[in-house]
């Protein structure tokens, strides 16, 4: 990039070219140009987001940038409804409820709360039998139908197609309803691209919003990190019904070969059935399922090893896809678009720099939501050969396996969760969630928290106590 950087043109449509769009003609002064083809299909049945979502394009709560989003117009634009976490249905002996970005008791405690005290009402719960269905203040706030308050950290369900629609509507860009036929290319990444109508479009930069087709950055390098030893599921047979759910969480319903999940939006749901077909067919799956899909989707978990290439930065689907499984997608999305705006603002012509910073942050972000992801399927659940092999040594990556040993005899330290940090504007998660899942997979013994809780002074006894507490006195003015 020998010129001051002044034009972005993104190619592809969709929430992750969307979302882009949005946050940069927003957030900078740069000429954008959006090429999507209304003869391209997108990805997307029905959408769940993380808390991110909600704190920088809703909120505002992170940049404390005004992005001139109302809430209200936003809701019934996208067809949205409120995500207070997720069920996870069959999963484990008992079903359990995962909230938003917090650990336990919600919104008494923050992502910036001290770590050491983190751990010790971890050890408090699990040595107390701590009831795993009314186990935050969001569980017990859905449960009792309750409306969320503006200090919540919440997330939405929305429909794919009509959040595209909100955020054109809210993005200063230049629109090109044509396909790519042509991607040329030269010693600096890519030279120009060339539309269906003959229109040869050059810019600074490119962006690749085209999904799974990987338009643009295939031009330059498509070396793909694998994750199927990992996470095996392949495939997913998804379907819309035209029916109200009041459910105010995303369900994710244990299956044979993997599992399905229910996402409410005001008028519809988005489903889908996410399975290896390792382990079962897709007429098998159909047959389970007991429903007759829209249609099939295949994918490979993983990402690619260099998203970012010279003029040429992937984002969405076309650099990363673990599983539906969390929204990480959309989450990895605002991360990716806010840190490559920071970048190339403190570092503008340092693109080798640029490169190598952000693909080493980014692989590491993915690589914490695989082990995360994992986690969850560590379940102890073995009435399948798909669980047998979830349960098994040869899907552990190395946090796995490093976790599950130190599991043995203490509570795990925050680095133990292959955390990554970054300053403080740009979030990426929580790790406290970790905790969550390793209680309700019961991978945290009675044992180990009550040699822990009792090595605590008299002092931080009583305070972890405190905390608890307040947690049922919150939970009670609710009912």
């Amino acid at each position: 990039m020998d010129n001051e950087l002044k034009n972005i043109c993104i190619v592809g449509g969709g929430t992750s070219g969307w979302l882009s769009a949005f946050l940069i003609s927003n957030l900078t002064d740069y000429k954008v140009t959006i090429i999507d083809s209304d003869k391209v299909p997108t990805i997307g049945v029905g959408e769940g987001t993380t808390g991110i979502f909600t704190d920088v394009v809703i909120k505002n709560y992170v940049h404390k940038f005004n992005l001139n989003i109302n809430e209200l117009e936003f809701l019934h634009a996208c067809d949205a409804t409120y995500k207070l976490g997720i069920n996870f249905e069959g999963w484990t002996k008992k079903d359990y409820f995962e909230p938003i970005d917090l650990l336990l008791w919600g919104r008494l405690s923050t992502i910036d709360v001290d770590h050491n005290i983190e751990r010790s009402i971890v050890s408090h719960l699990v040595n107390s039998d701590y009831d795993m269905s009314e186990s935050t203040y969001f569980s017990v706030l859905n449960k009792y139908n309750k409306n969320v308050r503006n200090d919540d950290v919440y997330a939405y369900h929305f429909d794919s197609d009509k959040i595209c629609e909100f955020l054109k509507t809210k993005s200063n860009v230049t629109i090109k309803n044509l396909k790519v036929n042509h991607v040329l290319t030269n010693e600096n990444g890519i030279d120009e691209i060339i539309l269906e109508d003959d229109t040869r479009v050059k810019s600074d930069f490119f962006i690749d919003c085209t999904g799974f087709r990987r338009a643009l950055i295939k031009e330059l390098s498509d070396e793909w990190i694998n994750f199927n030893q990992f996470l095996p599921v392949n495939s997913a047979y998804v379907y819309r019904e035209n029916k109200q759910i009041a459910n105010r969480y995303t369900n994710a319903k244990a299956m044979n070969c993997g599992w399905k999940w229910t996402i409410p939006t005001r008028s519809r749901t988005g489903n889908g059935y996410i399975f290896s077909d390792n382990f079962c067919s897709h007429d098998e799956a159909v047959r389970e399922l007991d429903v007759e899909p829209d249609r099939l989707i295949k994918f490979d978990s993983g990402h690619l090893k260099y998203s970012w290439n010279k003029n040429c930065i992937a984002i969405g689907l076309s650099s990363v896809f673990l599983e539906p499984m969390e929204a990480t997608s959309i989450h990895t999305t605002i991360v990716q678009i806010l840190t490559f705006l920071e970048l190339i603002r403190n570092n503008q012509f340092a693109i080798q720099y640029n490169n190598r910073v952000y693909n080493d942050y980014i692989n590491k972000l993915v690589e914490h939501f695989r082990d995360f992801i994992l986690l969850h399927y560590r379940s102890g659940k073995q009435d399948t050969e798909f669980w047998k092999y979830m349960q098994s040594d040869s899907v552990k990556t190395d946090t796995i396996t490093e976790l599950e040993e130190v599991l043995k005899y203490d509570l795990p330290t925050q680095d133990m969760f292959g955390s990554i940090h970054t300053n403080q504007t740009i979030p990426y998660g929580t790790t406290a969630l970790w905790y969550f899942v390793l209680i309700a997979n019961g991978m945290i013994s009675k044992s180990v928290s009550k040699k822990y809780f009792e090595k605590l002074s008299d002092h931080d006894k009583q305070n972890t106590i405190n905390q608890v507490q307040k947690f049922y006195i919150e939970s009670r003015n609710l009912i």
